[in-house]
């Protein structure tokens, strides 16, 4: 009968263990509002859904608006990350789709934010909503105009030709990895031909070795320039025919400076999410 006691403490050990988690049963999407808690009234809702649907056809941008009953265990970001992944919110290739979830009984608010977007909805600038804007309304109760005042500063955000937030002043990595191989490419030639001009006078190798950087530097960097103007004609001849089609903007704000590639096509109304991607970025506030 050993092996029955072992048997009920492996059932036991496995309940404890997968239980929790099959009980985590993320719901499902039937527009881009979703009142799972029950605090929008039915007006409300349909012309937050309005709303969105149009700013998906004038940015392909894709918002989706969440409330729910419970965390169900987890964290609002862990929540919010597999809500996100598990809808796909905005454009596949894209990834740019934003999730604002509230759970209005844990009086937590969580923008998710897609990679597409991150350049755009920094988390400052979510941050900045949740703590001005929405807990201002939320606090008081009212979360029809926390929301709506939310979505509207989004709005102002991702509207085409919009200002995005000054770049960081510092440098990471991708940034700088450019400059360091200039600097390799051109400094190990000036030194190698340095060293073999070598002479009792150092005048002659170190001209000559600086002459020869600076032309094999000249060289990179002209490849490097040649190949970035061919991806970059590319990508905007791309997007112009691909607004030209869709019958939408193609001047220097409509299309973004040219770098908009437009909308769906065919727009009119919810016909699901894109297979967008989170970025892992946002904000998240408790009030």
């Amino acid at each position: 009968m050993r092996w029955l006691g072992r048997l009920l403490l492996f059932l036991f050990f496995l309940a404890v263990s997968v239980l929790p988690v099959l009980a985590q049963k993320l719901p499902d999407y039937s527009n881009y509002v979703n009142d799972f808690a029950d605090v929008y009234s039915p007006q409300f809702e349909l012309d937050l859904n309005q709303q969105l649907s149009s700013l998906e056809a004038s940015t392909s941008s894709q918002v989706a608006v969440v409330t729910i009953k419970s965390l169900e265990g987890l964290s609002i970001e862990e929540y919010a990350v597999k809500l996100f992944e598990k809808w796909g919110i905005g454009q596949k290739g894209q990834d740019n789709g934003l999730l604002l979830l509230i759970a209005p009984d844990d009086r937590e608010v969580r923008f998710e934010v897609g990679y597409g977007l991150e350049p755009i909805i920094t988390d400052g600038r979510a941050g900045e909503i949740i703590r001005n804007i929405i807990f201002p309304e939320f606090k008081k109760g009212d979360y029809q105009a926390g929301t709506q005042a939310a979505i509207n500063q989004v709005k102002i955000y991702l509207a085409p030709g919009a200002p995005t937030p000054a770049p960081s002043s510092s440098v990471d990595l991708g940034q700088a990895l450019p400059i360091i191989l200039i600097i390799l490419f051109s400094g190990l030639p000036i030194y190698l031909l340095a060293y073999l001009s070598r002479s009792k006078e150092f005048f002659t190798g170190g001209v000559a070795g600086l002459i020869l950087g600076l032309v094999v530097s000249g060289v990179l960097l002209g490849l490097g320039l040649g190949i970035f103007g061919l991806l970059l004609d590319f990508i905007l001849s791309r997007n112009y025919k691909n607004l030209k089609s869709q019958k939408l903007p193609t001047n220097f704000w409509g299309s973004r400076g040219g770098f908009w590639s437009g909308g769906r096509s065919g727009g009119g109304g919810f016909s699901g999410f894109g297979g967008g991607r989170s970025g892992g970025g946002g904000a998240s506030g408790k009030w």
